[in-house]
C-alpha cells in the first residue's frame, strides 16, 4: 500500500468543500495544504469543516517525523506514506519492519535514510486509516 499525500489532501479538500458544514477556518492548527487545515479533530477547507477523530489522529501521527538515528533498514515494507514524489525526487515514510524510516530518493537513488520517532504500530494503523479515507473519496 502506497499513499500520495499531496493527491489524498486535494480530494480531501474538494470532500470537504462539498460535504462539510460552515465554519470559520481556525488561525491555528497544521496546515495540510494550502487552504487545508487540521485542528484538533477537525478539518477545514473552504470555509467549511468536517469532525474526523480518526483521519485527524492519522494525518497528525505521521505529520512530524524526526529522525532519532541514521540507520539503513534491513528490508523496507509496505505501507509508504509519499509526502512528495516528481519525476527526480521523492521523500516518504516506510516500514523497515523494526520501525518507521524517512527515506529521501533523487534520482533513483536513495540518498538519506534515518529511523524516526513515530511508533510502527501507529505508522501502520495511520496508513490503514489513510486507506480508507482514499476509498471513501473515490466513490464521493
Amino acid at each position: 500500500m502506497s499513499i500520495y499525500l499531496p493527491e489524498l489532501f486535494s480530494e480531501l479538500k474538494k470532500f470537504i468543500i462539498k460535504n462539510g458544514e460552515p465554519c470559520r477556518v481556525p488561525n491555528k492548527g497544521i496546515v495540510l495544504e494550502d487552504g487545508l487545515y487540521l485542528f484538533g479533530h477537525v478539518l477545514s477547507a473552504g470555509g467549511r469543516c468536517i469532525r474526523d477523530e480518526e483521519l485527524a489522529w492519522a494525518l497528525e501521527a505521521t505529520s512530524f517525523p524526526d529522525c532519532t538515528e541514521k540507520a539503513t533498514p534491513p528490508r523496507l515494507h509496505p505501507p509508504y506514506i509519499e509526502y512528495y514524489a516528481d519525476g527526480e525526487y521523492a521523500l516518504a515514510l516506510a516500514n523497515g519492519g523494526d520501525g518507521v524510516y524517512l527515506l529521501e530518493n533523487d534520482g533513483g537513488a536513495v540518498r538519506c535514510v534515518c529511523k524516526t520517532n513515530i511508533p510502527l504500530v501507529n505508522f501502520i494503523e495511520s496508513a490503514e486509516i489513510l486507506e480508507k479515507w482514499i476509498k471513501r473519496l473515490a466513490l464521493a
